[in-house]
């Protein structure tokens, strides 16, 4: 069981999905029929934003579709929870049927089923692989949006982009296939020398890239501030938008940085939770992605994720603000 959550990890970081913590499901099991809790040990991990609960089988045990569609009807009456199963391997034939009869599944280093969230399945009988995604993983948008707001990016290697961005190979290698899927550039060459490339008309790929981004707040607290080292917060919300616009900023001031960062920091003692109402406060968003990747001032965040921070906000005078910053950037 170790050995498959240990695959499990290592295929999440290969395919951009790094940091995904996979814990144990307490009290999930004596929900189950028995056979149920016999075959699978109930895991729990956000993927993508999303909540799952995710049953890695006992034992290398690889039931039949129909048979795991019987038991995906079980999970489904028996929780109210987004479900997938977790095989040490499936053949290749019963695979496609799970995807077919549209069965949440992963094989780590194989395959992945997860719709809305992540979907990464290999060709049946080919060497090459196909992803196909409905939202881009957070490694593919740093990388969008640093070419988006950096006019120096022509000709970088792979081997460029991961030592600026402070990436894996591995990593930019699941970036350049998703970006290529999404049609969002191509890349050229082999190894370290793979060049991406993309699209001079940088306006147009933000028009076409914005919808599949993703907001890169995973969620926020109010948290005291001791002695703040230099470069791990980044002025976020409301505050960067006020620095930006007309806007007033809000009662709190608002601040961004990685959630990894934000737990050392935690571990540290330099951020503490507080109250919501507690005076002296400040907001911290814990991000997807490290904000001073993106940061051009090392103040603030950069303007399209703080786009992307607020598109949902229902306030109308921050939409015509948002708004407004989207239509002055220099493209």
């Amino acid at each position: 069981m170790k050995k498959t959550i240990e695959k499990l990890d290592e295929y999440f970081e290969r395919i951009g999905a790094g940091g995904i913590k996979i814990v144990p499901s307490l009290g999930v099991k004596e929900k189950l029929p028995v056979f149920m809790s016999q075959a699978y040990m109930p895991y729990c991990a956000n993927i993508f934003g999303k909540e799952y609960l995710l049953f890695v089988a006992v034992g290398g045990l690889h039931p039949t579709p129909a048979e795991t569609e019987k038991q995906l009807n079980i999970l489904k009456n028996a929780l109210d929870e987004n479900v997938a199963f977790v095989f040490e391997g499936l053949p290749t034939y019963d695979r496609k049927r799970f995807s077919e009869r549209g069965i949440p599944f992963i094989v780590p280093g194989l395959q992945t089923f997860l719709p809305p969230a992540l979907i990464d399945l290999k060709e049946i009988g080919g060497g090459c692989s196909a992803t196909k995604v409905t939202k881009l993983s957070a490694p593919s948008q740093v990388v969008l949006l640093y070419y988006l707001q950096n006019n120096h990016t022509k000709g970088w290697t792979l081997n460029k982009w991961a030592e600026t961005l402070k990436y894996s190979n591995s990593t930019l290698t699941r970036v350049r296939r998703e970006l290529e899927v999404m049609g969002l550039c191509h890349a050229e060459g082999n190894g370290r020398s793979v060049v991406f490339s993309f699209p001079k008309n940088r306006h147009k790929v933000w028009k076409k890239s914005k919808s599949i981004m993703r907001s890169p707040v995973r969620n926020q607290s109010h948290v005291f501030l001791g002695e703040t080292p230099e470069g791990k917060l980044f002025e976020s919300g409301f505050s960067a938008l006020s620095s930006m616009s007309m806007l007033a900023g809000g009662q709190s001031r608002i601040y961004a940085m990685s959630a990894s960062a934000y737990q050392s920091a935690i571990e540290d003692g330099w951020i503490r939770t507080a109250p919501v109402s507690a005076d002296q406060s400040v907001i911290v968003e814990r991000w997807r992605y490290a904000p001073g990747l993106l940061s051009n001032d090392g103040i603030s965040v950069d303007r399209l994720s703080l786009y992307l921070s607020l598109r949902n906000d229902p306030n109308e005078r921050v939409q015509a603000e948002i708004n407004g910053i989207e239509k002055q950037m220099l493209w």
